[in-house]
């Protein structure tokens, strides 16, 4: 059993930030792990998180749609997210959190089988492959159709959505029959 602390803000409103952290919450629970939620507001920018929570935390998310002063938690891993992944795919969010820690991927303290060993190896392989791709990546894409009217959008918008589903920032610029939109800058 792991300690988690997520610190969840939102700048659509305390609510979204709430379901983000009820969401995360539920999700540990299931997994089997301790989780201390805090709501970030501009009076209380760690929400009800005390200083013996983050220093009893092993892995800390912050759910956030807005900048949030990360000072606290330095030394620990952090997973940053935007709320509306951990609303939707708070498992994924959590799995993505514990495998920054470093004893996920070190396995080689016990000595198996050499069949053993081998599906060891591959889960190894696995975990490390999944922390390097869980970090947030920022990406930019460009969505276009030879007609522009309705492809063109809807492309742009599954790519948002799949990329928020990720915890990834993504910019997208589209161009279609009205002309680019969202254009990207340097």
């Amino acid at each position: 059993m792991k300690q988690i602390v997520a610190l969840a803000a939102s700048s659509a409103g305390v609510a979204h930030a709430r379901l983000a952290a009820e969401a995360l919450r539920a999700a540990a629970q299931h997994s089997g792990h301790g989780l201390k939620t805090g709501i970030a507001t501009a009076d209380a920018p760690l929400g009800a998180l005390s200083v013996a929570d983050i220093a009893a935390a092993d892995v800390v998310v912050l759910a956030v749609d807005e900048s949030v002063n990360a000072a606290p938690f330095a030394g620990k891993p952090v997973y940053e997210t935007r709320t509306s992944a951990a609303i939707r795919h708070p498992q994924a969010i959590l799995d993505a959190a514990l495998a920054r820690l470093p004893a996920a991927v070190d396995v080689s303290a016990k000595p198996a089988p050499a069949s053993a060993a081998q599906s060891t190896s591959s889960v190894v392989t696995t975990s490390a492959a999944h922390a390097t791709t869980a970090s947030v990546k920022r990406l930019v894409a460009i969505t276009s159709c030879p007609t522009g009217i309705a492809h063109t959008f809807m492309a742009a918008e599954a790519l948002k959505k799949s990329a928020a589903a990720l915890g990834h920032q993504i910019r997208v610029e589209t161009q279609g029959s009205v002309g680019a939109k969202s254009q990207l800058t340097a």
